[in-house]
This record gives C-alpha cells, structure tokens and sequence, in this order.
C-alpha cells in the first residue's frame, strides 16, 4: 500500500472521486466529513480507509481535526470541504506538515 491522504468533504461530489482515484492508486484514507452514515458507507466500499466525522464549518471541529493529524501520518492532503477556510488552513500546523513531506 501507498502512502496515506486525507481529503476533506469526501462524502459527495469531488471528494468522493478523489478519494476513489487514490483507493484504486493503492493509497491509504482518511475521510474527513459531517456525514457518518455516509462516510461508512464509502469507507467499506473503498476498504482501505478510516474516518474522521467532522462539520468543518465549526472552528472547534477543525481544531479538532487539526490535533488529529498532528500525529496521523500522511503525505497527501487534499481540502475539499467548504467550511475549512483558506485562513484556518493556513494558520494551522497542516500547512507545516504538508509542506515538510517532500
């Protein structure tokens, strides 16, 4: 298996397709979104990935995600979501994290 990514808004839409794509690229997943149900459904479809509920238009909630992925190894991050804003991504510890896994 690949390396892990992480995609935001992976319940629906470009979020799924993407996370899709990179299940069949043999990557590892985690999928970040508020639906549960959903995000369960997808994750045994794919098979290959974990889930992190989240309603990333919540400060606390992308706080929370943020301390999640302190310590979750991954190379890809793709932010997919619409409530996770420019400016909370870029002044969090992701930024720096994604940056330094070249």
């Amino acid at each position: 298996m690949k390396a892990n990514a992480v995609i935001t808004g992976a319940s629906s839409g470009i979020g799924l397709a993407l996370a899709r794509n990179l299940s069949k690229k043999g990557y590892g997943l985690l999928l970040v979104a508020r639906r549960e149900s959903r995000l369960n459904e997808i994750a045994q479809e794919l098979g290959n990935c974990h889930v992190f509920v989240a309603d990333l238009s919540v400060d606390s909630e992308c706080e929370r995600l943020e301390k999640f992925l302190e310590t979750y190894d991954f190379e890809i991050f793709i932010n997919n979501a619409f409530g996770y804003s420019y400016l909370s991504l870029a002044s969090s510890n992701i930024v720096t994290k994604a940056l330094h896994l070249s």
